[in-house]
């Protein structure tokens, strides 16, 4: 793209994109270049190819290798593009929190699940709400359900009341909560959280869109990966009512942990495999016996 007199296509900007990324090493470097073409053209990618020899305006391309230029320095797609998909929901996303994962996704359809066999669930708690893709997914399916999030982040809990004006939910109350120093003084039906579970050792060998672009709280917990666990293992007795579930994402090793964190302790848990036959949901309840 060094010629700046010649009119590029939107045919040629994809072959070209395609090339450049995948030179630099950049993840699905065809899907890449289409969505940053399609953010800039306001069109989805079938439209980008019923419309291939389109000329690119030199304004469009002066934003365009914006993008790309953001793109080899690691930002996360997500990131540039301002949004993301998630579950059955489309999320704002930007620095403040984690870019939300399809291992989360699992996590929400299993609680949707739990949900749907069980009409006594009235009331939940999303701890560590981050972007909001937990609650918002959830209140959007369940608008009867009333749902408390939490964070410690301010910055987080304005993304995630954005997100919940975005996708018109008006079922859930968002506040600024420290889990690791106190505990609600409600009790509730289902909690859900995906806390920060990379261990220090762990994090510095993520990748750099990682260790560079996501907020480092909402990743590590700068120990052994399990300090929520523990805390959520003397806390959750005070705040599950009978017969309530709650539902966790764990790291890909820590199942064998968890457990031993959770049973002496009196809950009765299992979990759910990812797409990589990994254990990465753990769910629970109070052994009421």
């Amino acid at each position: 793209m060094k010629d700046n007199n010649k009119i590029w296509t939107v045919i040629e900007i994809i072959r070209w994109g395609t090339g450049y990324f995948q030179e630099k090493g950049i993840d699905s470097p065809r899907l890449t270049i289409e969505l940053l073409l399609c953010e800039i053209l306001h069109c989805d990618r079938i439209s980008l190819y019923r419309n291939f020899e389109k000329p690119i305006t030199k304004n469009e391309l002066v934003k365009l290798k914006d993008f790309i230029k953001r793109r080899i320095n690691r930002e996360p797609l997500q990131f540039i593009l301002g949004k993301t998909k998630f579950y059955d929901v489309e999320l704002y996303v930007n620095q403040s929190s984690i870019i939300p994962r399809p291992e989360t996704e699992l996590l929400v359809n299993n609680a949707c699940k739990i949900i749907k066999d069980n009409s006594q669930i009235k009331k939940i708690l999303d701890i560590g709400t981050g972007s909001g893709c937990i609650s918002v997914s959830l209140a959007k399916k369940f608008p009867q359900i009333k749902i408390k999030a939490i964070d410690i982040n301010p910055a987080s809990l304005r993304l995630a009341e954005e997100n919940a004006k975005y996708n018109s939910v008006k079922n859930i109350v968002f506040l600024e909560f420290d889990i690791l120093k106190n505990s609600p003084d409600e009790k509730f039906d289902m909690i859900l959280s995906n806390p920060p579970y990379i261990s220090q050792k762990e994090y510095q060998m993520l990748e750099p869109e990682v260790l560079n672009y996501e907020p480092k709280e909402a990743l590590t917990d700068d120990g052994d990966g399990l300090t929520f666990y523990r805390r959520f293992s003397e806390m959750f007795k005070e705040i599950l009512n009978p017969e309530a579930f709650f539902l966790l994402e764990i790291a890909y090793n820590q199942s064998d942990e968890v457990l031993k964190i959770f049973e002496p302790k009196g809950y009765n848990i299992y979990f759910i495999k990812d797409w990589n036959n990994t254990n990465r949901i753990v769910v629970g309840q109070l052994d009421n016996k």
